[in-house]
């Protein structure tokens, strides 16, 4: 993956000037483009530059659109796409808003002619019907995909919240009329008035000391109100978005970007074996292929992958390609290492294709959890890609019980695995049914296997015969060996969990198991760095080598993967970023990444690397350092409290106004709620029917109450509040029917777009009177129980907030 390139400060300007001009800019150009495969009657691509973009950028990039097109449709296949008439008004390819749909939200990276490196941030989207422009539900339309494109590196969960705000207000205008527009032109104005908020953001940001750059809040108001100078509408028509540091300090490097990204996905999908074998696959520079039915989670899963390496300094320096388009599938045989995904669609072209022709492959099944190799001999597999939790060897001259640093990062990882639960599905064992049958299942199976074979024992010291109790081992095992792998595909994590959700703690400590599992493993310079009098240090591969021979032994289980690593591009660019930091004497700060600040406290300590005391250091350094911040809000467990079947202490209306209004922050907050509602409508059958219908009641208050970007959020799941509509899981009809009713609130909002904006409009004007009259005053969370009386009653006029 090639570096960003960096931008160009004016001549003469320190560092943190305010006229300086940071980079790179939140975004270079911002597209909505219809399917290649379109109809003549779909509208022709939109595109956006950023304020200040170079003329020779922007050419470069406008002859692009098609190429980017693909990468917005990466299932769509040119043999297929010859053959659609294009004429006609619709095709195979339009869609009904009720179909399934997995091509929501995922990026891509795309590299120009001039070698700057892009990073995609792509949301699919229905656009309003040409027959019922404010009815979301009715007719078959064209997909179209909403693009934002940067040289910025990390910042996914930002972007995201970004284009749903976007894909809003894409029916703003078609909903209210001309009349009651807010803006002419939504989309460009809500991106540019974002844009000057990021750059004026940047500029303060890289004033401040190192110590005190922390994630900072961009605010946009009047977003549905309209500029009209009105008191007090800032305060109650307004969306948030927490900018990590990734995306406002002017030096920041694609690792210290990468060291920030989010690691769980992978975690989530793959469990801490499969991960720890992935990473040996990285360490390796196998070439790597990704498979999964969800572009979502390819994306995130390699992105995932380059942060563990970013965790250790490391870069990836060859192909990745988050997500493949079918026109390029020829890369897959390209003879050098890659990490690639591709959708299960293309998966079939993998047996077609000859076995010579592609090569050795290591290829992981994301949604089935499942790894496998070709090409590679079946006695070769454990030395290209090695098992870093092989319990066949104990470490050579370690002393007996301790634990290796493989051993180590396992433990770890298991242990932040368990808590990451916790915090996502409550505490209460309830709440995830299915994962706690399948784990109770299992202890029954295993307990009768125990007995059986105390009985097998048994009857061999009885009559010294195994003949018969051989043959009944045979059948029993293979029937259990099923029914466990029938259990473990029930106990893989589900999509919300790998895809919807976010729990920072557990982030940071998969950060801090990473960086301490690299620094054991090459923390200390003097490891592989030789130096002759007079030169630079170099590279030692021998060297390394006999430093970890001597005291791990060559029969440890990270020993292959060290053979492995000694012949990589990957350390060799290592080794001559750390020459390059000494030769130029870069301070470590507190906005160093956790690799170095650690290393930097053993050098200035004069503490060995020892797998003990790398674990100590590096837990000791992440917590004290003064520029940690964890972002973990109370609003998810609040959302939790607010939906269990437990009676709430306190004010109940309160409570959900305070939720609403921290659910303005659309990154963070909003994400992490919305996580929590789809989880509880999922679990919402017999006892835990409150679960779903405290969930319907605060989605509804949200679509009043909250930031625009949550009709997006809840249009995400419109399936899911449909199926909600015919709820008959609960023997009492009275709740069934208070449930459906719930749901039916719900689901006529979102399908009617010209209803719901004129209710949030509604919504904002009692807002700002509540607030007006009585500043201190708690807004309260208004419940229209008959929405149809709202608008007959409402005056147009009065909708324009003239005062």
């Amino acid at each position: 993956m090639a570096a960003v390139a960096p931008g160009h400060a004016a001549q003469g300007l320190p560092r943190g000037h305010p006229n300086q001009d940071p980079s790179p800019p939140l975004f270079d150009l911002f597209l909505d483009l219809p399917h290649p495969a379109g109809t003549s009657s779909c509208p022709p691509p939109f595109t956006l530059p950023a304020p200040g973009t170079t003329p020779e950028m922007e050419q470069e990039l406008s002859a692009s659109i098609s190429r980017i097109a693909r990468f917005a449709f990466p299932e769509y296949d040119d043999a297929i796409g010859q053959k659609v008439i294009r004429d006609a008004p619709l095709n195979r390819f339009s869609q009904y808003a009720m179909q399934p749909k997995t091509f929501q939200r995922y990026t891509f990276s795309l590299q120009l002619q001039s070698g700057v490196r892009l990073h995609g941030h792509v949301r699919r989207y229905l656009p309003g019907h040409t027959g019922a422009r404010s009815r979301y539900d009715i007719g078959r339309r064209g997909e179209r995909a909403l693009v934002l494109l940067t040289r910025a590196n990390g910042g996914d969960l930002v972007y995201s919240a970004i284009l749903k705000t976007v894909d809003a207000l894409s029916f703003q205008n078609i909903a209210m009329g001309d009349k009651l527009q807010a803006h002419k032109e939504p989309q460009k104005w809500f991106l540019t008035k974002l844009f000057e908020q990021h750059k004026r953001l940047s500029v303060r940001f890289n004033t401040l000391p190192y110590q005190e750059r922390k994630p900072m809040i961009l605010n946009v108001t009047r977003i549905e109100a309209g500029e009209k100078r009105i008191a007090g509408i800032e305060q109650v028509d307004a969306a948030r978005f927490l900018i990590p540091t990734a995306l406002l300090d002017a030096t920041s490097s694609r690792i210290d970007a990468g060291t920030s990204s989010s690691i769980l996905p992978v975690l989530r999908t793959l469990g801490v074996e499969n991960t720890m074998r992935l990473v040996s696959a990285l360490l390796s520079e196998s070439r790597i292929l990704l498979i999964s039915n969800s572009p979502t989670r390819l994306a995130q899963c390699a992105r995932s992958a380059l942060s563990i390496l970013a965790q250790g300094l490391l870069t990836w320096q060859h192909l990745y390609i988050p997500v493949l388009p079918p026109h390029l599938f020829q890369y897959i045989a390209a003879p050098v290492p890659y990490l690639i995904g591709i959708l299960t669609t293309l998966a079939p072209r993998l047996d077609q294709a000859p076995a010579d022709t592609l090569g050795e492959l290591v290829i992981i099944n994301l949604d089935q959890c499942r790894m496998e190799t070709r090409g590679i001999n079946s006695a070769d597999v454990d030395k290209r890609i090695p098992d870093l939790l092989g319990r066949g060897s104990s470490s050579a001259g370690a002393p007996q019980g301790s634990m290796t640093a493989t051993d180590m990062l396992a433990q770890d990882l298991l242990d932040l695995m368990k808590a990451d639960k916790r915090v996502l599905y409550g505490e209460s064992g309830l709440t995830n049914v299915a994962e706690t049958a399948a784990k109770a299942s299992k202890a029954v199976k295993s307990g009768f296997m125990k007995l059986k074979n105390r009985g097998r024992k048994f009857l061999q010291t009885r009559s010294g015969s195994m003949d018969s109790v051989s043959g009944e081992e045979g059948v029993d095992a293979s029937v259990v060996e099923t029914q466990d792998d029938d259990a473990a595909q029930k106990m893989l994590p589900d999509y919300i969990y790998t895809q919807g959700a976010q729990n920072e703690q557990a982030e940071d400590e998969a950060r801090i198991a990473f960086a301490s599992f690299f620094l054991s493993m090459f923390g200390n310079m003097r490891w592989y760095l030789s130096a002759s009098p007079g030169k630079l240090p170099e590279l030692d591969k021998q060297r390394l080598l006999q430093q970890k021979r001597s005291l791990d032994g060559e029969f440890s289980a990270i020993w292959p993967l060290l053979e492995n690593f000694c012949q990589t591009q990957m350390l060799e660019q290592f080794a001559k970023s750390r020459v390059e930091e000494v030769r130029t004497r870069i301070p470590v700060t507190a906005a160093s990444p956790l690799f170095s600040k650690c290393a930097d406290y053993h050098r200035q300590h004069s503490i060995d690397f020892s797998v003990v005391n790398v674990r100590r250091v590096a837990r000791q350094v992440a917590q004290n350092n003064p520029a940690r911040t964890i972002l973990q809000t109370s609003a998810r467990r609040m959302a939790m409290t607010l939906t269990s079947n437990r009676t709430f202490e306190g004010d109940y209306n309160k409570a959900v106004s305070q939720l609403v209004e921290q659910c303005r922050e659309c990154s963070s907050v909003l994400y992490d709620v919305m996580s929590v509602i789809w989880v509880r409508l999922r679990d919402s059958k017999g006892l835990h029917w409150k679960h779903g219908f405290q969930a319907l009641q605060i989605l509804r208050n949200l679509l009043y109450h909250g930031p625009v970007a949550v009709i997006a959020e809840a249009t995400d799941g419109l399936d899911m509040i449909r199926m909600m509509k015919f709820y008959n899981d609960n023997m009492r009809s009275q709740i069934c029917t208070q449930i459906r009713q719930a749901a039916s609130q719900v689901y006529n909002l979102l399908v009617d777009r010209t209803k719901l904006f004129y209710i949030r409009r509604v919504c904002i004007n009692k807002r700002r009177v509540m607030q007006k009259s009585d500043p201190g005053r708690v807004r309260q969370v208004f419940d229209f129980s008959n929405v149809t009386n709202v608008i007959s009653v409402a005056n147009p006029d009065a909708l324009l907030f003239s005062i």
